[in-house]
């Protein structure tokens, strides 16, 4: 097996989560000196394999996928940027980074081969894999690489600085050198990869008349009578991805081969199906309340240990690291001049049903005591967004990423919509209420190609069953 260049001897720390029905360690953090190791491993020795390739007696393509919307209001609309689970999947099936994270968060190879830092951690050199591919077979070349890093750094308002290529990502510059290797220059510091160039919006792609090519498993196929996305490969293996319209349930009774939810009924209803395994994914997205002043009560009544078993999804408490407290590392925009709330609600996107569970109940525990009266408000997304930018309201129940592999770019997202949030400030009025997570409810018979499972929840098929590419 091929040797990777990469950083090793790190000081790794461990944080435990459920995946698969048992407690798995996930490595996070490090540093050390460059060595050499292993390239990348199977993902069923790595840990990571969701659904192994039925028989080809059982299974067949296409493979039927259906996935809840559930994209958060507070994204910022970019072409190069998924903003939902159905964006995500499309983009992790026909592009590749050059790193990936595996299941627990460890970085794998991908459209790089091996990389090596400089002694000062801020200049990292990048060997491409020699027979990464476009679909239109044209090789993958650093230039490629260099251009999507440029057309992904479109000027937005909260961007670093000026001068830096992709400033959200604290990248400062991209030198190619020759075909196969490209040398990105960092603002911070590292002695481990850089995790953020695992993000999805990091892709490498090309764009000809037909779309976006990439150099993944997959391409863009025809749109497909109904709507949805089509994807194919060279083997002849097919998906048709389609985001859940309505009851999800739905979806299993039209009998799709893997559907991806969030919805407890749902989840109760394929336990009765003899066909349909659910395997629960990471805990990827966490409801916190956003406020313009600081509110004890509202605190309080957000930490409420029975408010998980209340809302429509699985959820727990808060346990993830509250990532918006450590945001050093990033330069964001200058406060806005701070709101006083003019009425007594709690404003959520009426679209996301678990925001709604989450304001009802912490409007509940707070009851009507003494004080200004409080109601739970739901608005049209695009009205949400609008009166949050105000933030004139007591307060906002929004979804945040749990643990973003970029959270500069997750904390701008967040305070172009509350410019009046100190969010690097001592203590930023957010205040968690439940951590959520989706389900994998697949058909074992019918998954063709391998169910991979990568960090924060992103799924992979490979369609050939077999290898880690």
């Amino acid at each position: 097996m091929a040797e990777s260049v990469v950083c090793q001897g790190s000081r790794l720390g461990r944080r435990r989560w459920l995946a698969f029905g048992v407690v798995a360690s996930v490595l996070v953090g490090g540093g050390g000196a460059c060595a050499t190791h292993q390239a990348p491993q199977d993902p069923a020795a790595l840990g990571c394999l969701l659904v192994e390739a039925a028989d080809s007696t059982d299974g067949s393509w296409p493979l039927r996928v259906a996935m809840d919307t559930d994209g958060s209001s507070l994204v910022i609309p970019h072409p190069g940027f998924p903003t939902s689970r159905v964006d995500r999947f499309v983009v992790d099936q026909i592009g590749e980074t050059l790193i990936r994270l595996d299941c627990r968060g460890r970085p794998q190879p991908s459209l790089a081969a091996d990389w090596s830092v400089d002694d000062q951690g801020r200049t990292w050199s990048f060997r491409l894999r020699r027979d990464a591919r476009f679909y239109d077979e044209t090789q993958v070349v650093a230039g490629d690489v260099a251009r999507s890093f440029r057309e992904v750094a479109a000027p937005r308002p909260w961007a670093i600085s000026d001068g830096y290529l992709v400033g959200w990502a604290g990248i400062r510059s991209a030198r190619v050198k020759g075909d196969t290797a490209i040398v990105l220059e960092f603002i911070h510091a590292s002695q481990s990869v850089p995790r953020v160039l695992a993000h999805p919006a990091l892709i490498t792609i090309k764009r000809n008349a037909a779309g976006p090519v990439g150099s993944g498993a997959f391409h863009l196929g025809r749109t497909p009578q109904g709507g949805g996305v089509s994807l194919a490969s060279p083997s002849a293996a097919r998906v048709l991805v389609n985001s859940v319209a309505g009851d999800a349930r739905d979806a299993l009774d039209r009998g799709v081969d893997l559907l991806v939810t969030g919805d407890v009924r749902a989840l109760a209803y394929a336990a009765g199906l003899d066909e349909y395994q659910a395997l629960p994914l990471p805990w990827d997205r966490v409801y916190v309340i956003v406020m313009p002043e600081a509110d004890d009560r509202i605190q309080e009544a957000a930490a409420d240990p029975y408010l998980p078993g209340i809302v429509r999804a699985t959820a727990r408490q808060p346990v993830s690291e509250a990532w918006w407290r450590r945001l050093g590392e990033c330069s964001l925009p200058p406060v806005g001049a701070p709101r006083a709330s003019e009425n007594g609600r709690l404003v959520y996107d009426a679209a996301d049903e678990v925001a709604r569970n989450v304001a009802e109940r912490v409007i509940a525990v707070i009851g009507t005591g003494a004080g200004e009266r409080l109601i739970a408000k739901g608005l049209e997304s695009e009205a949400f967004r609008r009166t949050m930018v105000a933030g004139l309201d007591r307060g906002y129940v929004v979804q945040l990423p749990a643990a973003p592999v970029a959270p500069c770019l997750s904390a701008g997202n967040l305070v172009q919509y509350a410019p009046w949030l100190d969010i690097a400030g001592a203590e930023p009025a957010i205040y968690p209420a439940v951590e959520t997570r989706p389900h994998a409810v697949v058909r074992p018979g019918r998954v063709t190609g391998r169910l991979v499972l990568e960090w924060g929840g992103a799924l992979r098929v490979l369609p050939d069953g077999r290898g880690s590419q």
